[in-house]
């Protein structure tokens, strides 16, 4: 909780210091998935997107991975040039929610007021969503 808390903060070092070590200490833990998303995350905010795209669909593909981890693999996949993968990861999305949507989406995750949020934002218009 505390890495994704730094992670809508934007505060890109801790929040990645923080997931990795909740991976090591609870690799089985049930919600794996969304360490991976943070570290997805932080990793897009660093500007590195391949590891973005690699964290967010391993995210994705992980057992009880929800309608937002897939937009944050479309996030990754998107901000990485890959448009055709954001598309696939968007309408995964909406298989698990019609409804879902960019407000839904930024209502969960209340990133700050930040450049590592304008980047989240525009690959979220660019994708689709």
């Amino acid at each position: 909780s505390k890495a994704w808390a730094e992670m809508t903060q934007c505060d890109v070092a801790h929040s990645d210091e923080n997931a990795e070590l909740a991976w090591r200490l609870g690799p089985l833990d049930p919600l794996r998935y969304a360490m991976l998303g943070v570290r997805s995350v932080s990793a897009l905010m660093r500007g590195d997107y391949e590891r973005a795209i690699e964290w967010g669909e391993r995210a994705a593909r992980s057992p009880g991975a929800h309608k937002h981890i897939a937009v944050i693999a479309a996030i990754a996949a998107e901000a990485s040039g890959h448009h055709e993968r954001a598309t696939q990861w968007i309408d995964r999305a909406r298989q698990l929610d019609p409804q879902v949507s960019r407000a839904t989406f930024l209502r969960s995750f209340p990133f700050a007021a930040t450049g590592g949020r304008e980047i989240i934002e525009r690959a979220l218009q660019d994708a689709g969503l």
